[in-house]
């Protein structure tokens, strides 16, 4: 278009240089001519850009997968070129709608900025597991369990394996575990593929909730030093906490499998399994796509059962303003829907993607603050709607944001805020009639979605006192046969719970 205004002004200034009080037809058909030119040049790019759009695989299969005809998934942004995010910030990314990832490769990795800190010419990951061991051909599920208690985790993996799964479970624990969760562990990494990682991590406190540096994750060499060695690599991160801390080990994790692979990475204390979420996905070929699941409805009872928006939130409107403190990013993403970064699924390619772009934002965080914080959630959904998510395949990365609870996601469920704030002094029958949550009364599951569908994730159930009762008990069921003592201190919380919670209604 800059081109077009130039010829035309060119050709009035030299009708006008002339005396001319009009300009002649001769001018306006050069002008026309030069215009059309231009134009169809235009057009031919975008058709065939088109063209090469709809010939790519592995990006959208709503045409050949039998599944996705039944999951509206909205209109899609085809923006495949290097657009900068700060552009598009009114391209709203809401529940069931997507994007292509749009920001050029050269993101670097955590092992490429390992590289350029230590000018080095490779950089691998050093750590083993303690137990089990991982199969790059095998769908993996990850979590980040550090400083937890055997009964705190026990749900997360004793419900995913009576699902019928039959991946790897990968979780990152603390050093020297007590001798029942040792036991536990054994168990399920000789009977049902779970890895464990005791990661050593230098923390002030040995409790979740501490900021940590990790210690011996890398090791490096430079090749073009003659005699040269791997070295062990200093964390050169500040302390952080092991919020944040695990999304360097799913890059790494990731990097251990298969590009066929898919992948959830997701919270272990709060998470419960009612299906195999690999089972209900709405594409077979999972490679270029990251599904996100938003945090529910808004806070305020009075408002529509609807996914609620960034500045609804709190404490998600505190921690992008805190991060991304001096810039724009809290006004351009306000008005834009809340994810939880909780639960977060993708292909091996989209999940390497992902999780490098989350260590890229800490990273671009700290230059700003010059400290870290717990900040895993603003990363996660800056990332969404700023269009930060690299390529994944040669073509694009398709990132998808689904509603809790709604007919078009199947997988994941997210209760915390429509639990614990919305519906704070109502009973789990007075919230099943708002509409908002469905218990199901005959069978294994203890949700059902509003169209009757079963989620295959419920996260953030333990918000609410009655369901937290139900979960206390099922954990000392499943812990019982490791700890007596555990189990039995359960049930007394799950009873002592109830008559707090009888007294309060009475």
């Amino acid at each position: 278009m800059h081109r077009n205004g130039r010829a035309i002004r060119r050709v009035i200034h030299h009708e006008q240089g002339r005396g001319r009080k009009r300009i002649s037809l001769t001018s306006i058909l050069f002008v026309i001519a030069i215009v059309s030119f231009v134009s169809f040049g235009a057009l031919y790019r975008a058709l065939f850009a088109s063209i090469n759009l709809s010939e790519n695989q592995g990006i959208d299969r709503r045409e050949s997968s039998p599944i996705i005809k039944s999951v509206n998934t909205g209109k899609d942004h085809n923006m495949l070129h290097n657009i900068n995010p700060i552009d598009i910030p009114e391209k709203k990314v809401m529940p069931g709608q997507s994007y292509y990832g749009i920001v050029d490769k050269n993101i670097p990795s955590p092992r490429d900025t390992l590289k350029s800190i230590y000018n080095l010419t490779k950089v691998k990951f050093s750590q083993s597991p303690t137990l089990g061991k991982h199969r790059p051909d095998a769908d993996v599920i990850m979590s980040m369990v550090y400083g937890y208690k055997l009964e705190q985790i026990v749900i997360f993996i004793t419900s995913l394996v009576e699902t019928g799964y039959q991946g790897d479970i990968v979780i990152g624990t603390g050093k020297d575990p007590d001798e029942e969760m040792k036991d536990f562990f054994n168990f399920y990494a000789e009977n049902h593929h779970l890895v464990v990682y005791e990661l050593p991590l230098k923390c002030c406190c040995p409790r979740a909730g501490h900021p940590c540096h990790v210690l011996n994750m890398y090791e490096g060499i430079n090749e073009n030093i003659p005699q040269s060695s791997w070295q062990k690599l200093k964390d050169h991160r500040t302390k952080r906490l092991a919020a944040v801390i695990r999304y360097e080990y799913y890059y790494e994790w990731s990097m251990l499998y298969q590009s066929k692979s898919r992948i959830l990475v997701s919270d272990g204390r709060d998470v419960y399994f009612q299906r195999d979420p690999f089972q209900q996905l709405p594409y077979e070929d999972m490679e270029a796509h990251i599904i996100m699941a938003d945090s529910g409805p808004p806070p305020d009872p009075s408002k529509p059962l609807v996914p609620m928006v960034i500045e609804e939130s709190i404490p998600d409107y505190n921690w992008i303003k805190e991060a991304y403190k001096g810039t724009s990013t809290i006004e351009d993403v306000k008005h834009l829907t809340v994810s939880c970064s909780g639960t977060t699924l993708g292909g091996q390619p989209a999940m390497v993607m992902y999780t490098s772009a989350m260590v890229h934002q800490y990273d671009y965080s700290v230059k700003i603050l010059g400290y870290a914080d717990n900040f895993d959630q603003a990363y996660h959904n800056v990332i969404l709607h700023k269009h930060l998510l690299p390529y994944a395949t040669e073509n694009a990365t398709k990132v998808e944001l689904f509603e809790s609870g709604s007919p078009m996601n199947p997988l994941i469920r997210t209760l915390g805020v429509e639990l614990k704030f919305r519906n704070k002094k109502k009973s789990l029958q007075e919230i099943q009639e708002l509409g908002g949550l469905w218990l199901n009364s005959s069978g294994e599951e203890l949700f059902i979605n509003r169209d009757g569908s079963i989620p295959a994730v419920i996260h953030q159930a333990d918000r609410h006192p009655q369901i937290k009762i139900m979960l206390y008990r099922r954990s000392a069921m499943e812990i019982s046969r490791w700890s007596r003592e555990k189990a039995k201190a359960l049930l007394q919380e799950a009873n002592t719970l109830e008559e707090k919670l009888r007294s309060y209604q009475d």
